[in-house]
């Protein structure tokens, strides 16, 4: 199920405004992601739960990933493409080397096409502080994982802010997904976390957590707890704790 697959092959990678804003992006954001054998032996869905880094995360983790899935995405999203001045400053202070000249002319080269290009790799639509949309992403998110594709979700709750190394405290409500998925369907889901190295330009996979079998606030602090500890893990591997 976990069979690396081509950048075509992806949803919505077959589109030209995809396809333009990966080539412009790709130098910037492009981390190498090789998965572990126990990741590519795995016969059901993943759901990756990745660190945020503001934008870079999204972006890095979407066009790195080597297989079929949907993204979890705030809609929120959307609106902020047409705040010029807070794009400029997040590109400046993920990319310190871009004047505000050159992020400017950047920005107003991708934004025209960002919102099409997000419709068409099909997110999940969710806000983590709206119950309605958080049940609404759950929902879709079941079905997706019963149609075989993965999930990429970023649970950082960034509060205070999202930190250059390690992580924000996590939100809840995201394993509602593993709890719903074997009532559906009677089978196991299995969270696998990706603390994205965005100095050393890689994708760095955790171990597999198995969604235990507990009553659902349990199973969803079990998940929550032991995500963030392998998220930090591998942040202090990497030399990035802050």
């Amino acid at each position: 199920m976990a069979t690396p697959i081509r950048s075509s092959e992806k949803i919505g990678f077959d589109t030209k405004e995809v396809r333009s804003i990966v080539r412009t992006v790709y130098p910037f954001f492009h981390c190498s992601a090789k998965l572990p054998k126990d990741l590519l032996t795995c016969t059901e869905p993943l759901i990756f739960c990745c660190n945020h880094y503001q934008f870079f995360g999204p972006v890095a983790a979407v066009i790195s990933l080597p297989l079929r899935f949907h993204v979890w995405m705030n809609r929120d999203m959307l609106s902020a493409l047409s705040d010029m001045d807070s794009l400029v400053r997040l590109a400046r202070e993920t990319f310190p080397f871009l004047s505000v000249r050159q992020a400017t002319h950047l920005l107003k080269k991708l934004t025209p096409q960002a919102e099409t290009a997000l419709q068409a790799i099909e997110p999940i639509w969710a806000g983590f502080d709206q119950p309605f949309q958080t049940a609404r992403a759950v929902r879709e998110s079941i079905a997706c994982l019963t149609r075989g594709e993965h999930l990429i979700i970023f649970p950082e709750t960034g509060l205070p802010t999202y930190p250059d190394g390690g992580i924000s405290p996590l939100f809840s409500g995201f394993t509602l997904v593993g709890e719903m998925y074997r009532r559906e369907t009677g089978k196991t889901s299995l969270f696998v976390p990706i603390y994205i190295d965005r100095w050393k330009k890689k994708l760095l996979f955790g171990r597999p957590i198995a969604y235990p079998d507990q009553p659902a606030a349990e199973a969803g602090e079990t998940v929550r707890n032991a995500l963030t500890a392998q998220l930090l893990d591998m942040a202090e591997l990497s030399g990035h704790l802050s």
